[in-house]
């Protein structure tokens, strides 16, 4: 009844925060809010305000962190996680306050957390607690920070994503500073842009005729101080695009990752590393084609607008004219953009098919010189490229002309309007005037064809990037965080298919694996052995049934922190390219050294680490290069088991040891406390175990300890002969 009881109590201390919570916001409503003594507040509180502040900033709903999570690490983890806020230690350095990025933890040197929060325009502020006093961050006040701080990522929205809410995450992200000093400047840009007309009318309609020649010294000022002024608008205005694409970058690309490492591993059967790595480069690309092109150049070409009021008030025949060349131009805008869409469609789409054939290629290298394979590999590559290669040099007609048609049109726009001012009664003075500011239209509309031109590529980069947004992450803010488990497993008539037409691969099966148990799962190849072990990890969804930890349906509850609890050994399992210390602590970053140093010799790659140039900081290659086969095993057991999980699996984690390791490995597993559950060919290395499983056909058709099993002698009895006879040869 322990479970029930401490669940009963979990509801109850919900209730009663979800009760307070409620008067609070009443009385916020018809009170007047009391001021909080920062002064008053002890450390651990002003730490846990700091959080606060935190999460406000990122819109995470502050909920109570349990007791025992002592460490700031958990207690981070515990509250962000959940809304996919990934986070990270950083080192303040230099004038590391002048560019905000994201809400920051720091701590003072008195040991004191604070939250750095980004002020309005730009710069840090943080709550000075005893004098209850927001502080700006200087060279000055950076002196009360530590250097090190912990900095956060905004993700993007946890649920099924649309282009357009792409587009508005975005959007939120650009600060207000930003967006008012590029209004400002391209606006001025243009404002400027009128004086120029301006002046030709005045010189040519007045000063002329009048004879007072003095006064175009004072014009040429004006429009000297105009292009200083329009140049330094520009050096503006492009500083902040770099700025606001520098910066949306790193957010979307920090969003996109932290988003496709949470997608269910379902998704990642679909699409192999090269094309999704090409998937995701494309989202990135959105950033350089928002900043450029919308709020660039197409911001530039819709204020420039303004010069078509100022072509109608200068002559009326000529505008006329000007405008039909103007829809002239759109026309084949609009048409150049509509072919650009096509060929960018099917380029994207070859290159992403492109990338995971490469990719494939150089990871198999190997076997294509061992097999001489090289031309098949080639011919492989080249039938694959070939789609590209039409799409890049091969476009359609109206493609290739379009970059040419639009200047010619503006060139045959300038000799209609002269014709037009001949035969009609438009003085020199307006004609010079019209066309200074015609000239102007041009550039402005030839700024929007290449505006249109560059956001007809969003589309159809949205489009490869669709299963990434179209999926939604495992994490979620409503399902339950999983603090603890006791290791109690359990199948309730729990069945499987990978595809609804084939055979079930779990065929109603009921199961429970008791806390502290060292059990095995055994049988014939085929028989669901793995499968049932991603069932109990949540990788697949039951097509009937559940599957429960300490009687919590996994459905229901947050993976990645359930995941956490369990140390995990998969069949395929790989390395990380770094140092062996790295590999053995990467999903427990606290640990110490000797706590790896413990895990290596549970797992008995210990001596062999030792005998290694470097030791523990030894260096290997991606997926294990410079180790042996049996090393790699026993390092993944290492990592596995250095975070002390109460629940660990293993799946084949030792089909590469001889049987003197093999059994040291064994005999090590055995003295651990928590659930073991393993899944083993060898089945001499199970005799320690308290319960094994035999499973034929996705059923449970034995189970008990080796000894009856073998004596009873059935399916399990005939597996040990066959390997015994097998052995003997």
């Amino acid at each position: 009844m322990g479970w029930f009881d401490s669940q009963i109590k979990e509801r109850l201390q919900f209730d009663a925060g979800e009760m307070k919570k409620s008067y609070v916001n009443l009385a916020n409503i018809v009170g007047k809010k009391e001021k909080t003594d920062y002064g008053q507040l002890e450390k651990e509180d002003q730490s846990k305000d700091a959080v606060s502040k935190i999460c406000k900033y990122y819109g995470v709903e502050k909920t109570d962190v349990p007791e025992k999570m002592e460490g700031m690490n958990e207690q981070i983890r515990f509250l962000f996680e959940p809304a996919g806020i990934m986070w990270r230690h950083m080192c303040l350095r230099g004038k590391w306050w002048k560019n905000s990025m994201g809400a920051i933890l720091g701590e003072t040197q008195d040991g004191r957390a604070v939250a750095l929060i980004p002020k309005a325009f730009s710069g840090y502020k943080f709550l000075d607690y005893k004098s209850g006093e927001e502080i700006k961050v200087d060279s000055k006040t950076n002196e009360i920070l530590k250097k090190d701080a912990v900095c956060f990522y905004k993700p993007l929205p946890q649920k099924e994503l649309s282009g357009k809410d792409l587009i508005l995450f975005l959007y939120q992200n650009i600060g207000l500073d930003e967006k008012i000093l590029l209004l400002a400047a391209a606006l001025s840009v243009t404002l400027l842009g009128l004086i120029t007309p301006a002046a030709n009318t005045l010189i040519f309609s007045y000063i002329i005729p009048s004879g007072q020649i003095s006064m175009v010294l004072s014009i040429a000022f004006l429009l000297f101080g105009a292009a200083i002024s329009t140049f330094l608008m520009n050096i503006t205005k492009t500083l902040v695009q770099t700025k606001m694409e520098t910066k949306m970058s790193v957010i979307l690309e920090s969003a996109v990752m932290g988003r496709v490492i949470n997608l269910p591993v379902q998704f990642f059967k679909n699409y192999n590393s090269g094309d999704l790595a090409n998937r995701v480069r494309a989202l990135e690309n959105i950033c350089t084609i928002i900043a450029n092109g919308v709020l660039g150049m197409g911001l530039m070409a819709i204020f420039s607008l303004a010069y078509v009021i100022q072509i109608i008030q200068i002559s009326p025949q000529l505008a006329m004219t000007a405008f039909l060349v103007i829809l002239m131009q759109l026309l084949i805008a609009f048409l150049g953009a509509w072919g650009q869409v096509k060929i960018m469609r099917k380029k994207i789409q070859a290159s992403s098919k492109v990338e995971g054939v490469v990719f494939a290629l150089y990871s198999g290298i190997q076997k294509i010189k061992m097999s001489g394979s090289e031309k098949r590999a080639f011919a492989k590559w080249a039938s694959v490229y070939q789609n590209k290669a039409e799409a890049e040099y091969n476009p359609s007609i109206i493609v290739k002309i379009q970059k040419a048609i639009s200047p010619a049109l503006a060139l045959f726009g300038t000799m209609i309007i002269y014709w037009v001012s001949v035969v009609t009664t438009v003085s020199v003075a307006e004609y010079v005037a019209f066309n200074v500011a015609y000239g102007m239209v041009s550039a402005a509309i030839l700024s929007l064809v290449d505006t249109v031109s560059v956001v007809a590529m969003i589309k159809p980069i949205l489009e490869l990037a669709q299963p990434i947004l179209k999926t939604p992450p495992e994490i979620s803010e409503n399902k339950e965080i999983v603090k603890s488990v006791s290791g109690t497993i359990e199948l309730n008539q729990v069945s499987f298919r990978y595809q609804e037409d084939t055979p079930l691969i779990i065929d109603d099966l009921s199961l429970k694996i008791n806390r502290g148990q060292y059990v095995a799962i055994v049988g014939t190849t085929g028989c669901g052995k793995s499968t049932l072990m991603r069932l109990m990890l949540g990788f697949e969804k039951p097509d009937t049934g559940a599957v429960y930890y300490d009687g919590r349906d996994i459905q229901k509850v947050d993976l990645k922190s359930l995941r956490r609890q369990i140390g995990v050994v998969m069949q395929n399992g790989k390395l990380f390219s770094g140092d062996i210390f790295s590999n053995i602590t990467i999903s427990a970053p606290w640990l110490a050294l000797q706590d790896a140093w413990d895990a290596a010799e549970k797992a008995g790659i210990a001596q062999d680490i030792r005998e290694m140039p470097m030791g523990m900081f030894t260096m290997i290659g991606e997926g294990a290069g410079g180790i042996s086969g049996g090393q790699r095993q026993r390092l993944m057991i290492a990592r596995a088991i250095a975070p002390k999980p109460k629940i660990l699996m293993l799946d084949e984690a030792t089909s590469a040891l001889d049987n003197i390791t093999q059994r040291q490995v064994s005999d090590a597993l055995a003295e651990l406390k928590s659930t073991r559950i393993v899944i083993a060919h060898r089945l001499s290395t199970i005799k320690a175990c308290d319960r094994i499983i035999v499973l034929d056909k996705g059923r449970i058709i034995e189970d008990g300890t080796y000894e009856e099993l073998n004596a009873k002698g059935g399916f399990f009895s005939e597996l040990v002969k066959r390997q015994q006879i097998k052995s003997e040869e």
